[in-house]
């Protein structure tokens, strides 16, 4: 089975550890991230919260393979490096959850950006999750990420309403 190739920012990757269902993500998904992520994941994994905890527990999983950018591609923002590695790789789709950053970097590149419940709408199609444990997985984002109503739940509540299973 061909996995799509999948480039991860910061918040993607954190909000996808706190599904709980990234070993079963990569079944169907290989996750690259540049350094830059790595970076921010360490840095934040040294909060003594659940969020640093979700992050100490992605270094550790080895779920993600993190590259280094040559010097022309590096950037301060994980958000633009993990365009430029999209970029650079021709990756299948980019996952990114900062709105803003999303809605200004689409431009910059052909690859599709994509939220994180994407990963979790994908895993119930492929008949991996059913309605209610994907419904459930993006609960415990939203509760984790301490999001109220946003973009990214409006996002994941429409992909479950307009699918045919």
């Amino acid at each position: 089975m061909v996995k799509l190739n999948c480039v991860l920012d910061t918040s993607a990757a954190i909000s996808l550890g706190a599904t709980g269902k990234f070993s079963l993500a990569t079944k169907f998904f290989s996750f690259i991230s540049p350094n830059k992520v790595k970076d921010e994941l360490s840095e934040i994994s040294k909060t003594s919260d659940k969020i640093g905890e979700i992050a100490s527990s992605l270094l550790k999983s080895g779920h993600v393979e993190f590259v280094t950018l040559e010097k022309k591609r590096q950037h301060a923002k994980g958000e633009i490096e993990a365009i430029n590695l999209g970029n650079k790789l021709k990756s299948d789709l980019i996952l990114m959850d900062d709105i803003q950053a999303t809605k200004k970097l689409q431009k910059n590149t052909k690859v599709p950006i994509k939220f994180s419940p994407f990963v979790i709408f994908v895993l119930f199609e492929k008949n991996v999750l059913s309605r209610n444990e994907a419904l459930s997985s993006i609960e415990s984002m939203r509760i984790a990420r301490d999001w109220k109503d946003n973009l990214i739940i409006s996002y994941a509540y429409v992909l479950f309403e307009e699918s045919s299973r």
